[in-house]
């Protein structure tokens, strides 16, 4: 019998706790669930989505590999839609707008390399391609063009090659003397031996 009262008391404290803090206990339980849901959702939603740039990368590179630019432009701009890697999209562009410029498609190079300079994730990324698109620039015959858009300091990894670029553009402008300081800037600032070797050889070329 006095089990039974003992029993009884646990039983009423319980219920007293319950009505006091049940609520709290029952939201607590129903947040925890909430977020191990969201957790779990976010997990699957980032695993699809890296899967799909994935896949989209591939269709890229395949397409690249047949020389059918159309196709390899249409997957660069869901790749870079999809938002799901920013970085591949850009390394992406970067690789696709160098094709192009291969292929001879220079307005079609530019606006893929200029897509990455003006919205890349990356700054190394984006000065990278602002230095390639002042290339296809050069090369279309723009070098005014091609000067101004490397007139924003790079990253310091790039700074000797664009001292090279703006070299090249001063050069085609005939402003030879602003272009033999550029090169020995370059000349400055870059180390590797074959490298320099070109830019001197620019430098010397150059006259006067």
């Amino acid at each position: 019998m006095a089990l039974d009262l003992q029993e009884q008391e646990q039983i009423d404290e319980l219920k007293t706790w319950w009505q006091m803090y049940g609520r709290w206990v029952t939201i607590v339980i129903l947040v925890a669930a909430l977020v191990s849901l969201g957790w779990n959702g976010w997990r699957w939603w980032r695993q699809h989505q890296a899967q799909e740039a994935a896949r989209i990368e591939a269709e890229l590179e395949e397409a690249l590999s047949r020389g059918e630019l159309p196709q390899a432009r249409a997957a660069a701009q869901r790749l870079r839609e999809s938002r799901a890697n920013p970085t591949l999209a850009d390394l992406s562009g970067l690789k696709l707008g160098h094709e192009l410029w291969q292929k001879g498609d220079r307005a079609a190079a530019r606006e893929e390399l200029r897509h990455v300079a003006d919205q890349g994730s990356e700054p190394y990324l984006r000065d990278l391609a602002r230095l390639r698109e002042a290339a296809v620039l050069l090369d279309s015959g723009s070098a005014q063009e091609a000067f101004e858009r490397l007139a924003a300091a790079p990253v310091p990894e790039l700074a000797a090659r664009y001292e090279e670029a703006r070299g090249d553009a001063l050069a085609a402008l005939g402003r030879i003397e602003e272009a033999r300081a550029a090169y020995q800037r370059a000349l400055d600032q870059g180390a590797d031996p074959a490298w320099r070797e070109l830019v001197e050889l620019k430098r010397d070329g150059l006259g006067g």
